[in-house]
């Protein structure tokens, strides 16, 4: 209401500083919410509503989400989704988990860049699974950062700014939503070589109500 002026007039200056205190307050509230759901995730009191549902279709809304990201620096995102069975999973969770892939894909890659987004079934120790995948051409990971991306409030040295950086629980949380569907996440990435993220969670499991637990 005060950027658009029902509370009085405001300067270009004025408006540019109210422009920085929205986007603190945005990433403050952002901040809450992945401590909240966190410190849930380790007390195993995150309860997740489990339906038949189709990965496809999540990973679509998560596009539409982060287009306007994806346009800011001219980075490409393009699909290979595969005919794919239903599974069991909470929508909201999983959609959580695919636009916070999503989005870390886009802030590590270049300008002009490309990320592809892949589904397909896999067979993993003798059962189905739903297969994501998201790759980046970005800076990449070194193999000895892997593990300690998914530990909370870890960050490696990626040479980038620390407003890109982030705050280190987005793939915390990522891994303790996967590991409730009974899932796996890991990353394939050598340092200046970009980067693919996986998940992949079984199907056939049966519509439930549980709550996630966190696995160090």
């Amino acid at each position: 209401m005060i950027l658009e002026g029902y509370v009085g007039e405001v300067n270009d200056s004025q408006k540019k500083s109210l422009e920085v205190v929205l986007r603190n307050i945005t990433k403050l509230g952002k901040l809450i919410e992945d401590i909240l759901d966190l410190s849930r995730i380790e007390a195993g009191r995150i309860k997740l509503a489990f339906e038949h549902m189709n990965i496809n279709g999540i990973v679509k809304e998560a596009i539409i989400t982060q287009d306007s990201s994806a346009t800011n620096k001219d980075i490409e995102i393009s699909t290979k989704l595969a005919d794919l069975p239903d599974i069991v999973g909470d929508p909201e969770r999983l959609g959580q988990v695919i636009g916070n892939l999503l989005n870390n894909a886009i802030k590590f890659s270049k300008e002009s860049g490309k990320v592809i987004i892949e589904t397909k079934c896999l067979d993993i120790e003798g059962k189905e699974n739903i297969l994501f995948s998201i790759t980046d051409y970005g800076i990449g990971i070194s193999k000895a950062d892997h593990e300690k991306l998914f530990k909370p409030f870890s960050q490696i040295d990626t040479s980038m700014g620390r407003e890109q950086a982030g705050t280190g629980l987005g793939l915390a949380i990522v891994r303790g939503i996967i590991h409730a569907h009974n899932g796996k996440v890991w990353i394939d990435s050598e340092s200046g070589n970009g980067a693919i993220f996986y998940f992949a969670i079984p199907t056939g499991q049966k519509v439930i109500e549980k709550e996630a637990s966190y696995i160090r």
